[in-house]
């Protein structure tokens, strides 16, 4: 099932992920029992396309980083001992890993995500109204990208809908100062 702005639900794919998009993507994730789960990332507004593809290789390194080790281990134990090729292979990986880090450093820091989770027929109010404020918000950005498309908003308009949201998403991560944990910590 599609919904408004580029969402897809649940029962319309095990996983719908919206393209690539300049402000992020939002997820929504089919778990067990009935449960959705909407996950919104938010790059900070103006956010260049080098940058998102820095975090995003950030993002993805843990597994395309393991394939590089192998790989680079396979090549060095032809022509090397497997204990060198082994740590040849480590140190691909974690080359890679620091190289990706350092370069994504200051944008990593400024991505925010949020997500909710709907647990279906047993959810409480908090849980719909997190749900929904996730999904508007990701529905948000994917109609202001839609509206920029058709030549309904410009530039300034579209930086204006992405900053607000992500300001909203950033007051979602605030602690709640009304919200006290049972050790009795804020």
């Amino acid at each position: 099932m599609r919904l408004p702005g580029g969402l897809r639900s649940a029962a319309g794919a095990a996983r719908g992920v919206t393209a690539p998009r300049r402000w992020g993507r939002v997820d929504a994730d089919a778990l067990p029992y009935g449960v959705t789960r909407y996950r919104l990332v938010v790059y900070p507004p103006g956010v260049g396309a080098g940058a998102r593809l820095r975090v995003r290789a950030w993002r993805a390194w843990p597994v395309t980083g393991a394939v590089v080790s192998v790989g680079v281990g396979l090549a060095a134990s032809v022509v090397a001992d497997p204990l060198l090729a082994a740590v040849t292979g480590c140190l691909a990986y974690l080359g890679g890993f620091l190289a990706l880090g350092a370069s994504a450093l200051p944008e990593r820091r400024a991505v925010r995500q949020v997500w909710a989770e709907d647990p279906g027929e047993s959810a409480a109010l908090d849980d719909v109204v997190g749900v929904a404020r996730v999904r508007l918000l990701g529905e948000l950005l994917c109609a202001a990208d839609d509206a920029l498309a058709d030549g309904e908003l410009c530039e300034s308009e579209y930086q204006g809908v992405w900053r607000c949201v992500y300001d909203q998403v950033g007051g979602l991560l605030a602690p709640d100062p009304e919200r006290v944990d049972p050790v009795g910590r804020a």
